[in-house]
C-alpha cells in the first residue's frame, strides 16, 4: 500500500502512478516518456523518498519509519474502585480512602462488598470471610475483631479479596472449591520489627481503659499480643470469634472438613461474658490475647493462640413473666445479679505439606472457664400479690482438653485419601445454693435453703476416612466414620433421695457415605449428589440399649446464569443426637423454681431436613454487590422440653414432638456510585420459627417472628474534612403462643435512626468523629424511655509517637438510671425486660506508639 508516482522532471506533472502489493512489489509504466524521470515514493507511516531514474531498471527501495514526538498525552477518566482479576478483587485504596481512617475496621467499612457486622466479623456479600492473610500469610485465625481494632490504617499498603483461596492443606486437582480470604498488604517499614502502642484513658464516672498492642510482622514469624483492662464495655473478643475458636476443636473439625457430616454438638457451657452488652449496670473486663505464627519453610508452620478473659459485672432489671398455660400466676420480678466470669483457651496447631501430594495437621487445645454469680430476686405473684425473695449463689467450672489430627495423601494421580481423628475430654462442675424467704416446699424440702452439686464428665473419640476418586472433571467420594461418646452425670441435693443420681449415657456411631460431585460445561452447572448411612447404638438407663439406622441424602446445584449472576439450591439431612439430660433416673434442680424430672424416653430417629436457595449478582467494576438467600429447617421428630406448671414450680421433662421448623432469609445490597461520592447499603435478616410444646399436658403452638434491617448512605468525599454515614436500624421480635384455652402475644420493636460524622482538621493534625443514635422502643406490656445516644472522639496527632484524644459515649445519659428494653421468649413463658444500662462517660486519653 505504498503510493508510487512517476513524474516528468521538465513539467513536474505525474506521468503514471501505482501502489505496492502485499509483498511491497510494484511495476510502473513510463508511457514513452524519455529519461531522466523522477520517482516519488510515499506512505503515511514512513518518510517519503524521491529518486532520479536514468533508464528502465529494477529497484530495491527501503523506507525509514516516520517518527512523531508527542509532548504530552493525558487520559482523563475515573479509576475503578474495584478491579477483578480472575478470582481476586483488588481494591483501589487511593480512590476509596481519604486519610481520615484510623483502624482496619474504618478501612474495611469503605470497601464495596465488604462490611463489619455487630460481632466484629468481616463479611463479603453477607458471608463471613474464612481467612485473614497478611502479605499472603494466615494470621489471627478467625479472630477478626482483634485485627479490626489493632491494625492501624497507616500500616496498610493494599487490600485484596481472594474468592477461591487455597491454603496449605489444599491438594491440587482434588479440592477445587476454595474459601474466601482477605489479604492485607503491610508497608515495609512495619515489617520485621517489633512495633505497637500503649493506650490509657480515664475520666468522669471513674471509667477507664488501658490497652496494649505489640506486634511483629516478619517474613517467617508473625507475633501479636494484646492486653486490655477497662470498664467502658469494650470487648477484645467477640461472640463469633470465641465460637470460631471452638470450631477448631474435637468433633467440630470433622464437620469443618466435610459439610455432610450429620453431627450434633452442644454449646451449653458457654461463658456468660460472651453475651454481655450494655444492658448492665457495671462491667469490668481484663483480657490477654496472644497470636503467634512461625513458618519453618514454605511447607510447614506452627500457630499458637492463647486467650484469657476475666469479667466482673453487675446486672439489674425489672421483668414481667407471662406464662402460656393460662393457669399459672404471672410474675413481676426484680433481678440484681453480680458475678465474675473467667475463661482461658490455648490452641497449638502444627501443619506441614510433606510432599506436593500429602499433608499433615495436628491441633492440641485446652479450655477452662469459671463463673460465679450471686442473684437477688424479688418475685411478686400477680395472682395473689404474694412476694418471694431469693438469694442465690451459683458456680460453674468447666475443664476441656483434646487433640485432633488430619492426614491427606494422594495414592495415585486420580485417588486421594484423607483421615481425620479426634479425642475430647470434658468435666463440668456445678454448685447451686438457693436461699428463699419461704421454705422450698415445691421441691419437697421443708427448709428455706437448698444446695445442689452436679458433675458431668464426657469423652468423645472418633476417626473418619475418606477416598476421593477423580473421574475427569468429576469426583466420586467414599467416606466412613466411627465414633464413641460417653457421658456421666452425678447429682446430689441436700441428701434427698429423689435428687441423688449417677447416670451414664453411651453412644457409638458408624457412618458410611457416598458423594458424587460433577460439572456440566454447557450451561456451567456444578452439582453434588450423595447419601450417608448412620448406624448408632445407644446405652442408657438400667443397661437399656437401642440401635438406630438411617439413610440421609443430600444434594446441591449451582449455576452461573450469566457472567456476574449465579444461583444455588441445596438439601441436606442430618441426624440429631441426645444428651445425658434426656435419660435421667431422678430429678435435677434447674433453677430456683423449676426442676427436670425423668422422661423415660426411648431413643428414636430425629432427622432434620435443611433446604437452602440463593442468588448472587456481583459486578465489581460497577461496585454492585447483591445476594439473597433463604433457608428452611424442619425436624421430622425432635426431643423437646415439656412443662407442667404448678403454683410455684415448673416441672420439666422431655417428649418427642413433630412440629419444629424455622424459615429464614438474608438480603444484602451494596452499591457505590462511580461518578458521585456516595454509597448505598442495605442488609436485612428475618426468620419465622414454629415449635410445638406441651404445657400442663395440653398442646401449645409457639411462633416467633424476628426481623432486623439496616439501611444507610455513606459518603466518599476526597476532601477529608467531612464524611458521613447516615441511616436507620430496625428490629422487631414477636412471640405468639396459642393453647386450647388462651392466646398470648409479646412484642418488642426498636427503631434507631443514626448518623456518624468524621473527618480531619488542622493539616491532618486532628481526627474527629461524632456518633449519634436515637433508640425508639415499643413494647407490648412494658415501656422504656427513648434514648438519644451521643458520643464523640477527637484525636490530636502531636507526633508520630504520641497522640492525645477525648473519648465520650452517651454523654446525654451520664446519670445512673439509664434503661433499655429486651424480650426473652421461651416455650413456657415470655419475659419482657427493662434493664439498667451503662451510664455515659467522657474520658481523656493518650496513645504512645512504640
Amino acid at each position: 500500500m505504498v503510493t508510487i508516482q512517476l513524474i516528468s522532471i521538465d513539467t513536474n506533472k505525474t506521468i503514471s502512478y501505482t501502489q505496492t502489493n502485499s509483498l511491497g512489489n510494484f511495476t510502473i509504466a513510463t508511457n514513452t516518456n524519455t529519461f531522466p524521470l523522477k520517482l516519488k515514493v510515499q506512505h503515511f507511516s514512513y518518510e517519503s523518498k524521491e529518486l532520479i531514474l536514468d533508464t528502465n531498471q529494477f529497484l530495491s527501495i527501503v523506507l525509514e519509519a516516520k517518527t512523531n514526538e508527542l509532548e504530552e498525552i493525558v487520559i482523563d477518566t475515573k479509576a475503578y474502585d474495584v478491579i477483578k482479576k480472575g478470582d481476586t478483587l483488588q481494591y483501589n485504596l487511593k480512590s476509596l480512602l481519604n486519610g481520615s481512617e484510623l483502624k482496619l475496621k474504618d478501612v474495611v467499612n469503605k470497601l464495596p462488598g465488604l462490611a463489619i457486622d455487630e460481632d466484629g466479623k468481616i463479611r463479603y456479600n453477607g458471608k463471613i470471610i474464612d481467612n485473614l492473610l497478611f502479605d499472603g500469610n494466615e494470621f489471627f485465625d478467625r479472630n477478626h475483631q482483634i485485627a479490626n481494632d489493632n491494625i492501624t490504617a497507616e500500616m496498610i499498603q493494599k487490600i485484596e479479596l481472594l474468592t477461591n483461596y487455597k491454603n496449605l492443606s489444599s491438594i491440587k486437582d482434588f479440592e477445587d472449591n476454595g474459601k474466601t480470604a482477605l489479604n492485607i498488604g503491610i508497608k515495609d517499614n512495619y515489617k520485621n520489627r517489633f512495633k505497637g502502642n500503649i493506650t490509657a484513658e480515664g475520666g468522669l464516672k471513674e471509667r477507664y481503659n488501658l490497652h496494649g498492642n505489640l506486634y511483629n510482622f516478619g517474613k517467617k514469624t508473625m507475633f501479636n499480643v494484646v492486653t486490655n483492662t477497662n470498664n467502658i464495655n469494650y470487648s477484645v473478643l467477640s461472640v463469633k470469634d470465641y465460637m470460631d475458636t471452638r470450631k477448631m476443636n474435637g468433633k467440630r473439625i470433622i464437620s469443618e472438613q466435610f459439610s455432610q457430616g450429620g453431627f450434633s454438638t452442644s454449646d451449653l457451657d458457654l461463658p456468660s461474658f460472651l453475651f454481655a452488652d450494655d444492658n448492665i449496670q457495671s462491667r469490668k473486663l481484663t483480657n490477654y490475647t496472644l497470636n503467634l505464627s512461625h513458618k519453618f519453610n514454605s511447607k510447614s508452620k506452627i500457630e499458637f493462640i492463647s486467650i484469657f478473659n476475666l469479667l466482673d459485672q453487675t446486672e439489674e432489671s425489672i421483668n414481667k413473666q407471662v406464662f402460656f398455660d393460662g393457669q399459672s400466676s404471672n410474675i413481676d420480678r426484680l433481678d440484681k445479679i453480680t458475678g465474675t466470669s473467667a475463661y482461658a483457651s490455648n490452641v497449638l496447631k502444627y501443619e506441614v505439606k510433606l510432599k506436593n501430594n500429602s499433608y499433615f495437621n495436628v491441633n492440641g487445645y485446652s479450655l477452662w472457664s469459671k463463673d460465679n454469680q450471686n442473684q437477688f430476686l424479688e418475685s411478686t405473684l400477680l395472682l395473689n400479690d404474694n412476694k418471694l425473695n431469693f438469694n442465690n449463689d451459683l458456680k460453674f467450672t468447666t475443664n476441656k482438653y483434646g487433640v485432633n489430627a488430619i492426614y491427606k495423601n494422594t495414592l495415585s494421580k486420580n485417588l486421594l485419601m484423607d483421615v481425620v481423628a479426634f479425642y475430647d475430654n470434658n468435666s463440668t462442675n456445678t454448685n447451686k445454693d438457693y436461699n428463699s424467704s419461704e421454705v422450698f416446699s415445691w421441691f419437697d424440702i421443708f427448709k428455706s435453703n437448698l444446695h445442689q452439686k452436679s458433675n458431668v464428665k464426657s469423652s468423645d473419640i472418633g476417626v473418619q476416612g475418606r477416598m476421593s476418586w477423580k473421574l475427569g472433571s468429576d469426583k466420586l467420594i467414599f467416606r466412613t466414620y466411627f465414633g464413641r461418646s460417653n457421658e456421666h452425670l452425678n447429682n446430689n441435693l441436700n441428701e434427698l433421695n429423689a435428687y441423688q443420681l449417677n447416670d451414664d449415657y453411651n453412644k457409638t456411631e458408624n457412618i458410611i457415605g457416598v458423594q458424587y460431585q460433577g460439572t456440566l460445561k454447557k450451561p456451567l452447572v456444578n452439582y453434588s449428589l450423595g447419601f450417608q448411612y448412620n448406624y448408632t447404638n445407644h446405652s442408657y438407663l438400667l443397661d437399656s440399649k437401642k440401635a438406630l439406622g438411617a439413610i440421609l441424602p443430600n444434594f446441591s446445584i449451582s449455576r452461573n446464569l450469566r457472567e456476574n449472576l449465579s444461583a444455588y439450591i441445596s438439601y441436606n439431612s442430618n441426624l440429631n443426637g441426645f444428651s445425658i439430660l434426656n435419660f435421667l433416673s431422678k430429678n435435677i434442680v434447674d433453677d430456683y423454681r423449676s426442676y427436670i424430672s425423668p422422661s423415660f424416653v426411648v431413643p428414636e430417629l430425629m432427622i432434620t431436613d435443611s433446604y437452602n436457595v440463593g442468588i448472587m449478582y456481583n459486578i465489581p467494576e460497577k461496585n454492585i454487590f447483591f445476594s439473597l438467600s433463604f433457608s428452611h429447617n424442619s425436624d421430622r421428630k425432635k426431643l423437646e422440653s415439656t412443662f407442667n406448671n404448678l403454683e410455684l414450680v415448673t416441672q420439666q421433662n422431655f417428649q418427642y414432638i413433630d412440629t419444629n421448623k424455622t424459615t429464614s432469609g438474608n438480603l444484602t445490597f451494596n452499591k457505590k456510585f462511580r461518578h458521585i461520592p456516595f454509597g448505598l447499603n442495605f442488609n436485612s435478616f428475618g426468620s419465622v420459627s414454629q415449635l410445638e410444646t406441651v404445657l400442663n399436658n395440653e398442646t401449645s403452638d409457639n411462633k416467633n417472628y424476628n426481623i432486623s434491617s439496616k439501611l444507610y448512605i455513606q459518603s466518599y468525599f476526597k476532601n477529608n474534612q467531612l464524611n458521613f454515614n447516615a441511616g436507620v436500624n430496625y428490629m422487631n421480635n414477636i412471640s405468639k403462643n396459642n393453647t386450647a384455652i388462651s392466646s398470648n402475644l409479646a412484642k418488642l420493636e426498636r427503631v434507631t435512626p443514626f448518623i456518624t460524622l468524621n473527618g480531619v482538621a488542622l493539616n491532618d493534625k486532628i481526627n474527629w468523629s461524632i456518633d449519634s443514635q436515637y433508640f425508639i422502643y415499643k413494647s407490648s406490656s412494658v415501656q422504656s424511655q427513648n434514648i438519644f445516644d451521643l458520643g464523640f472522639r477527637t484525636q490530636y496527632n502531636f507526633s508520630k509517637k504520641i497522640q492525645f484524644y477525648f473519648n465520650a459515649k452517651n454523654i446525654l445519659n451520664i446519670r445512673e438510671n439509664n434503661t433499655k428494653n429486651n424480650l426473652m421468649a421461651t416455650p413456657n413463658y415470655t419475659q419482657e425486660i427493662i434493664m439498667r444500662s451503662l451510664s455515659g462517660f467522657t474520658n481523656f486519653g493518650i496513645i504512645f506508639s512504640l
